[in-house]
């Protein structure tokens, strides 16, 4: 027994239809055949007055007569064939009946909007090319065209499939930027089914691949004894840069980092992990105790679940947060690629463990009172640059002219800074 009603296939009806031209043909030009070939036997063996002939002319009339019926009959033996081998008659014959010009072409025009929305509701290669072959049969123009059209979107579909599948083999630079492109394309869909589905398909790219994060400034956390605060990037990837900003005394409590960040908006659009660690209470250096080594834990702790890339990790502080950034990168020479310390004395530290580091100081020039001791720490910041640069490092020191303390911070969110910190990778 059939399952599907294959009258509705159009292959089918136009089957049926040279079927029914061919018995049509047949049961007309067979029979006259043999009518002509009965009346040239009698014709021949009349003119030649042979009576053998005769004889043979009456005898084959008979079996062409018959042959004759046979042919007329074509259609019921048919049905007795079906009948044999448990053919739906009734089926055969509608399809028969339905096997005209109009109904091949409705049914050409009804398979091919059923493939084209299969395609829409699959985003499938396989579908998209059954339907694109099925519309492609249409004499329908108009409605030819409409469906080339929805064919359109889908083929736009299945390429963004593709380019999403595609960021599994990207890393890096490359995968952030083609993780905005796609998740860009995204947001611009209006079909919410198909929205869902292209989201649900980027979040399930893991593991070299983008990572699946709330994004934007977080609440406070803690990682062992060591509190801190994070920007997660719009667009967040596998492979990108680590920024760590120590803060000063007027920072305590990440209350300058927040402000800055969340009212604003520093970093919060740029595409990088920002993390500003809390630890120390006041007028305690980021270099006292174990505030290095349980730093260091946190920052080994962000590598690995961010699975940062570990050539572009960036340190930063201002005031007393840069003694922490020169103490860091003296400790652990081989982790930064680039160090920001901002108005500070650099203390117990030495040159030769800034070889492979980028340093880039800033610092104000106004001494006394008003001023602090930005002079100072502009003398001594100047002199440990010079003996990094004597050793072959890179180190440079800007000071700005009239600049207290406190007014050179700036610089960390200024967007030259942020463009050369992440376009430095790590000395190996």
């Amino acid at each position: 027994m059939y399952i599907l009603n294959l009258c509705d296939n159009p292959e089918v009806l136009a089957t049926m239809q040279i079927v029914k031209t061919i018995i049509t043909l047949i049961r007309i030009i067979v029979p006259i055949i043999l009518i002509v070939s009965i009346m040239l036997s009698y014709v021949g063996a009349i003119k030649d007055k042979d009576t053998d002939a005769l004889t043979k002319a009456n005898k084959g009339v008979i079996p062409k007569v018959v042959a004759t019926f046979l042919v007329i009959l074509i259609p019921s033996f048919v049905n007795l064939i079906a009948d044999a081998v448990d053919v739906d008659k009734n089926m055969y014959i509608s399809c028969i009946e339905l096997a005209t010009d109009e109904n091949i072409n409705r049914a050409y025009n009804s398979t091919a909007e059923k493939n084209v929305e299969q395609a829409y509701e699959s985003i499938n290669q396989s579908d998209y090319q059954i339907a694109l072959n099925s519309v492609n049969k249409l004499k329908d123009t108009s409605l030819k065209n409409e469906l080339l059209n929805k064919l359109k979107v889908i083929a736009n579909y299945l390429d963004l499939k593709t380019r999403i599948l595609s960021l599994e083999s990207l890393k890096g630079t490359e995968l952030s930027n083609r993780y905005k492109e796609v998740s860009s394309e995204i947001d611009q869909i209006k079909d919410s089914r198909i929205k869902d589905m292209f989201r649900n398909l980027l979040s399930q790219v893991r593991t070299t691949k983008p990572l699946d994060l709330k994004t934007g400034l977080s609440e406070y956390k803690k990682y062992e004894s060591m509190g801190y605060y994070e920007v997660i990037p719009p667009h967040p990837t596998t492979n990108m840069p680590l920024w760590i900003f120590l803060h000063g005394d007027g920072g305590l409590n990440t209350e300058g980092f927040t402000y800055h960040v969340a009212h604003g908006n520093a970093y919060i659009n740029e595409e990088f992990f920002y993390v500003a660690p809390t630890p120390i209470p006041f007028q305690q250096d980021w270099s006292g105790g174990n505030i290095p080594s349980n730093l260091k834990s946190l920052i080994d702790h962000l590598v690995s679940q961010y699975e940062i890339d570990k050539d572009r990790i960036i340190i930063s502080g201002f005031s007393r947060g840069a003694i922490g950034t020169w103490t860091m990168v003296n400790n652990y020479p081989d982790l930064f690629s680039v160090a920001y310390p901002i108005s500070c004395r650099p203390v117990g530290v030495q040159a030769k463990n800034f070889l492979t580091t980028v340093v880039r100081g800033h610092v104000g020039d106004v001494y006394g009172k008003n001023g602090g001791y930005e002079g100072n720490y502009a003398d001594d910041m100047s002199s440990l640059v010079n003996e990094i640069k004597k050793l072959g490092g890179d180190a440079t020191l800007t000071i700005y002219k009239g600049k207290k303390h406190g007014e050179v911070n700036y610089i960390l969110w200024d967007k030259k800074t942020i463009e050369e910190a992440l376009s430095i990778r790590k000395k190996r």
